[in-house]
């Protein structure tokens, strides 16, 4: 009798730590999804904004933005120079043009 006992002790033992490792490793990809779920919220947000900025600089409505600003959506890829150009807008590029990185090949 004092065999099954151990093999039983044993067994709950495997049982918590499988149940335990289950758990973590659920909590572990419910994060990553949840940062990766943020990551993509972010980047869409950040494409609205630059193109709201496309569309503001266009009816040369400069407020706040600063050149950084341009670069910045250009060289993350949020929106590309010909946005730019194409919405009239092309002069501000120009004069951010020393912190636009050059476009990868």
């Amino acid at each position: 009798m004092d065999g099954w006992l151990k093999g039983l002790i044993a067994t709950a033992c495997v049982v918590v730590i499988a149940g335990g490792g289950y758990f973590a490793f659920s909590e572990y990809r419910r994060s990553q999804e949840q940062e990766a779920a943020k990551a993509a919220a972010d980047r869409r947000a950040l494409i609205v904004a630059c193109k709201q900025m496309i569309m503001d600089l266009s009816k040369n409505e400069t407020k706040d933005y600063k050149g950084g600003y341009i670069a910045t959506c250009i060289n993350d890829g949020y929106v590309t120079e010909q946005e730019f150009k194409d919405a009239g807008a092309g002069g501000y590029v120009d004069t951010v043009r020393s912190l636009i990185r050059p476009a990868a090949e």
